[in-house]
């Protein structure tokens, strides 16, 4: 896939400056009024207006340039993104919905086992929340109840996180179920598509289009099941066997089993997998390190900014290199630490490159900057 950031930078979009449209309006007066002198007087009230229409013309030729740039993939944002990422079939992921486990129930032990449907619907005693089940829960016969996962649909998102109803009613009753509890508060739930997301997906999109199951089909499949993950990797370990792996953007990293759950379900919808594969989907493992670095900046020299600066720049290293199969390279953390003020880097940690497996994934567990004053 190509990187968009690594593209030159389209020539339709103008570097503007004020002055030089002031000055070469200021230019064509004195063209036109050959007698007139005023050109160095701010006051003069013929400066003042070419100043006003310099001021315009920056604005103008502005919004040209805001204009070319929503119809580019690499620098669409927002709403005009979506409407690019339409072109492909591709929407916005809403928050991934949070999930909590429960309990349910039977009125009473039956002879035969009870099978409760995946998407069985409840809600709580006020109305306000609406939840439905994950997969088919069995409840075995002479037993009374079985656990399960609920993924809350209503409200979506992260603003269900660390609910707690307790009870919770069937929006369609079953025969048999009695109730439904709440073993443990929900989490998980997390805001819209980021534009960056949304912008590699519809990058990928067209991949999707194949039904051979290539790699980069299952990869957009599998980023486009929940909003919460980071980088998904697939490989085939033998013939006619597909494993996806997962990271999610989450802190920490390790895709939950509602994460792990869409997945499955997206990459095997038999309109995607081809009837040969046979599709395993994981989480990442986490190769966690910690980011030590001692700078020296000669006396005289405000450290504060500096070290902010290289702890900005240290941080966004650690976070391009959290991807499966990712390097964390010690000569990239120096260089990202080597910030303006800085007269040599002592890298402290990773004592070695953290170099991840395409199963595993490196992840900053923190940063750290320490400095000392040199003559």
């Amino acid at each position: 896939m190509i990187d968009l950031s690594q593209l030159p930078a389209p020539r339709i979009v103008e570097v503007l400056d004020y002055e030089t449209i002031r000055q070469r309006m200021l230019e064509k007066l004195e063209q036109l009024l050959p007698g007139w002198t005023a050109a160095d007087l701010e006051a003069d009230p013929a400066v003042k207006i070419l100043e006003v229409a310099a001021w315009r013309e920056l604005l103008l030729r502005q919004r040209v340039n805001e204009a070319a740039k929503a119809v580019m993939l690499a620098f669409a944002a927002g709403s005009d993104l979506d409407q690019l990422a339409a072109w492909p079939g591709v929407k916005r992921l809403p928050g991934a919905a949070a999930t909590f486990p429960c309990s349910v129930a039977l009125t009473a032990a039956l002879s035969s086992p009870v099978t409760v449907p995946a998407g069985w619907a409840v809600r709580d005693a006020s109305g306000g929340y609406e939840a439905r089940l994950m997969e088919n829960l069995s409840i075995r016969a002479g037993q009374t109840a079985a656990p399960g996962t609920m993924e809350v649909v209503r409200p979506l998102g992260a603003a269900a996180n660390g609910l707690n109803a307790g009870q919770w009613l069937p929006v369609q009753p079953l025969p048999f179920v009695g109730r439904v509890e709440q073993t443990g508060e929900a989490s998980g739930g997390s805001d819209e598509e980021s534009d960056a997301a949304l912008r590699a997906r519809a990058q990928l999109a067209p991949e999707s289009w194949s039904t051979a199951g290539p790699a980069e089909s299952y990869r957009y499949w599998a980023t486009s099941a929940d909003a919460r993950i980071a980088d998904a990797a697939v490989s085939s370990p033998s013939p006619g066997d597909v494993r996806i792996v997962v990271l999610s953007a989450e802190d920490g990293g390790a895709a939950d089993d509602a994460m792990l759950e869409r997945v499955r379900q997206a990459v095997n919808d038999e309109k995607r997998r081809p009837l040969t594969d046979h599709v395993s989907v994981v989480g990442a493992a986490i190769v966690g390190y910690d980011v030590e670095a001692h700078l020296e900046i000669p006396a005289g020299v405000s450290a504060a900014p500096v070290i902010a600066e290289a702890t900005r720049r240290l941080e966004a290293c650690a976070a391009a290199a959290r991807r499966i199969g990712g390097v964390a390279a010690r000569s990239a953390l120096i260089a990202a630490a080597h910030a303006p003020g800085v007269r040599r880097v002592t890298l402290v940690s990773p004592p070695s490159d953290v170099a991840a497996s395409n199963l595993e994934a490196p992840l900053a567990r923190g940063v750290s900057v320490t400095y000392e004053a040199v003559e």
